[in-house]
C-alpha cells in the first residue's frame, strides 16, 4: 500500500471542515484510494479525521472570540476550549410583587409597604414602591442625627443579590391623607435596606402623619454580572480564553 506523503500545506480549510487539497505524492488513481481508506498506514481520510477532530474549533471559534447564549451553560462542553462568562443581560420584563409579605420589614418601624414593581431592561433595574406610615404618632426625620428603616427590600425578587454601592440621597414625593403635599429624602443600602434620612413638609416640623403615602422611583444600574441573578437573565456572553 502507498503511504501519504502530501504536504502539510495541501490542507485547506473548506466550509469549516479540512480537506485534502492534492495527493500529488501518490502516482496513480489505485494508489490514492487505497491510501484513503487504509487503515494501516496514516491515509489522507485519517489525517483529515484526526484534524478534524482538534482544529476546526479553532478556526471558527478561535481564542478572544466572544460568543452569546441564552442560558449560563459553559459552551466549551460542545465547542471546545474554555470559556469565561464576562457578562449578562436582564430579560427584558415587569415584574408586580404585590405588597406584605415579599419585603423584610422589621417589626415597629412605622411604615407598610403597599407594593413593588420592578422593570428590568440589560444592566438597569427601575423600582416603584409605595410606602405609607403605619403609626398613628407619626414618623418624625432626624437628619444628621438618626436614619429610619422604612423596610428592607428582597432584591432576590428584583433579580439581584445586591446593589452594587448605596443609592445616595433621592426625593421622593409624600401624600398625607389630608392631600397635603411633601417630599422625603431616602436612600437605599447595598443590602436593600430602605432608609429614610429627611422629611420635607409645609408644617416645617419634619414630621410624616399617619396614612402619608410616598411613592418612591428610582434607577438602578448593575454593571457588575456577578451580582445578576441567572433566571432573571437571557444574554450570557462568553469569551474564549484558550
Amino acid at each position: 500500500m502507498a503511504q501519504l506523503n502530501a504536504p502539510v500545506t495541501d490542507i485547506q480549510l473548506k466550509s469549516g471542515m479540512l480537506t485534502i487539497a492534492k495527493l500529488d505524492a501518490l502516482t496513480t488513481s489505485a494508489e490514492r484510494a487505497a491510501a484513503w481508506t487504509d487503515s494501516t498506514y496514516p491515509s489522507a481520510k485519517a489525517v483529515v479525521d484526526k484534524l478534524n477532530e482538534t482544529v476546526p474549533d479553532k478556526f471558527e471559534h478561535p481564542i478572544g472570540s466572544i460568543i452569546i447564549t441564552s442560558t449560563n451553560a459553559n459552551p466549551g462542553t460542545k465547542l471546545g476550549g474554555e470559556w469565561d462568562l464576562i457578562d449578562k443581560e436582564f430579560t427584558n420584563s415587569v415584574s408586580s410583587i404585590g405588597g406584605p409579605g415579599n419585603e423584610v420589614s422589621p417589626a415597629g418601624t412605622g411604615f407598610y409597604l403597599a407594593g413593588e414593581t420592578v422593570i428590568r431592561t440589560n444592566h438597569t433595574l427601575l423600582l416603584q414602591i409605595g410606602v405609607s406610615v403605619s403609626t398613628s404618632s407619626g414618623i418624625t426625620a432626624k437628619p444628621n442625627v438618626e436614619a429610619i428603616t422604612m423596610a428592607t427590600l428582597n432584591l432576590s425578587r428584583y433579580g439581584i443579590y445586591r446593589l452594587e454601592r448605596s443609592t445616595g440621597n433621592e426625593i421622593a414625593f409624600a401624600t398625607e391623607a389630608n392631600g397635603t403635599s411633601g417630599a422625603i429624602c431616602y436612600y437605599i443600602t447595598k443590602e436593600g435596606v430602605l432608609t429614610l434620612y429627611d422629611v420635607i413638609v409645609a408644617a416645617g416640623n419634619r414630621k410624616l402623619n399617619n396614612s402619608t403615602f410616598m411613592y418612591i422611583s428610582t434607577v438602578i444600574p448593575i454593571t457588575d454580572h456577578t451580582l445578576m441573578i441567572d433566571s432573571f437573565c437571557d444574554k450570557f456572553y462568553w469569551k474564549r480564553r484558550a
